[in-house]
């Protein structure tokens, strides 16, 4: 009976002791993982997450630090392979008694510095009820603390990510965004974008234009223009006009796209609009031509020496009003031209210059006039760019600047700068060759061709 009683004995306490190393191997798992964070800090997952508060942990990250945390974080002094090891125990009370369940695994870690490209991605959507305009900002940027730079085109801005503006007039409004990531207290810019609103309503902008015509030169009016406001002019063949009521001669037949651009102020670009209308060039005289005033006018007797100008890349236009008789021109810089329409590239294109136009008419009648132009251009630097190109004007405003690939999709721009000087950002631009437009002055354009380069 004694030995029945002593092997019965001896069994349980087998069986208990296989019972409790069965639980303690079967409940622990030391398996981790890990992932690069930025530069050289990493963090580490346990395999089994399930009911981490039950467990104690403790992690050596084979550099001399320790962390009981189930998932730590860990910044390394230097790249290289570490070895690991996470120690995993937790106590559970059975049969009586607590069971130890502990198991613990090393494993080699590489170690790499995790560089995080910077992302600005603005995408932003408008709503608009009345004149109040609702915006709901989607954009993704990265790293850093995005702020944002809000202006709405009225002289009113905001810094929220979501503003709300109420507009006080009606109008065609430009919104620009400018993004900033403050980086450890260092603030640098991001990216920007604008969006064209249109707020309902009886608007005192007019673009609206007339025209006459003979043969392949047009004269143009706006007859809505006052003194002090803004307009240049569009003439769908390259050429770009800054006079008032300009005149245009056509060098081929056909149909041509004008655009009469519009403005009220430098400072605002409320009211800002455009007229458009198809014109199209034919070899007759049906119409009566007019003079710089737009007065009809005896081409063949009356002599008229005006003359308009633009700038177009590096080169001068220059065009008379009304093509008949003899024209002859000094540009100021000791050379001469002859005939109604020329072009003239200045070597020194940051100077003024005394222009003058001498017109003979086939009855004999002459007349000169002179106009002091300006052809003074923005500096662009540096070329090649890298993260950033400057613009600086001498002395006339900078409007807006455009960045455009092969194609004519933007890149990058600003608008409504307003300013003697700006900074376009393009270290998200790929390297390659770009077409870079500066608006500026009363609306001269002028184009440069710049190589991105990182």
């Amino acid at each position: 009976m004694k030995k029945t009683f002593l092997t019965f004995s001896i069994v349980c306490m087998m069986l208990f002791a296989y019972t409790k190393n069965a639980y303690s191997q079967s409940c622990c798992n030391a398996n981790f993982t890990s992932v690069g964070l930025k530069n050289l800090t990493w963090k580490f997952f346990p395999a089994d997450s399930s009911d981490q508060s039950s467990y104690s942990w403790k992690w050596e990250f084979g550099d001399g630090s320790f962390s009981s945390l189930p998932s730590p974080k860990h910044t390394y002094n230097k790249k290289g392979s570490f070895t690991v090891k996470l120690i995993k125990t937790r106590k559970t009370f059975v049969d009586g008694e607590y069971v130890t369940a502990s198991c613990a695994i090393s494993k080699p870690v590489m170690i790499q510095p995790i560089k995080i490209k910077p992302i600005c991605q603005i995408n932003f959507i408008t709503s608009q009820s009345g004149n109040t305009v609702t915006i709901t900002n989607e954009s993704i940027v990265q790293p850093g603390e995005p702020i944002y730079k809000w202006n709405f085109g009225d002289g009113n801005t905001s810094t929220l990510k979501n503003p709300v503006h109420a507009y006080l007039k009606p109008g065609n409004y430009i919104i620009e965004v400018k993004v900033y990531t403050n980086i450890k207290g260092k603030l640098t810019e991001g990216c920007s974008e604008t969006s064209n609103i249109i707020i309902a309503g009886k608007s005192e902008c007019n673009a609206e234009f007339t025209y006459q015509r003979i043969n392949n030169t047009v004269y143009f009016n706006s007859p809505l223009l006052k003194t002090g406001e803004l307009n240049y002019w569009e003439f769908g063949d390259g050429i770009i006009s800054y006079a008032s009521n300009p005149n245009h001669t056509y060098a081929n037949l056909g149909q041509y796209k004008v655009i009469h651009h519009f403005r009220k102020s430098y400072l605002s670009n409320y009211d800002s609009c455009q007229s458009v209308q198809f014109i199209n060039i034919t070899m007759d005289s049906t119409v009566t031509p007019i003079d710089s005033n737009h007065t009809p006018i005896d081409s063949t007797n009356i002599c008229v020496a005006g003359f308009q100008y633009s700038l177009v890349g590096d080169s001068v236009i220059f065009d008379s009003y009304g093509s008949t008789g003899l024209h002859y021109w000094t540009t100021g810089d000791g050379e001469s031209r002859y005939g109604s329409r020329i072009s003239h590239l200045y070597t020194s294109p940051n100077t003024s210059y005394t222009v003058c136009h001498t017109r003979v008419m086939p009855l004999g009648d002459s007349c000169q006039q002179c106009q002091v132009i300006n052809v003074s251009k923005p500096q662009v630097s540096p070329n090649p760019a890298d993260g950033f190109i400057n613009i600086v004007s001498t002395n006339e405003t900078l409007i807006n600047c455009t960045l455009y690939d092969l194609t004519g999709i933007v890149l990058a721009s600003k608008n409504n700068i307003q300013s003697l000087q700006t900074t376009l950002p393009v270290q998200n631009v790929p390297a390659g060759y770009y077409t870079l437009s500066v608006v500026y002055g009363n609306y001269r354009t002028v184009t440069y061709t710049i190589l991105v380069q990182h």
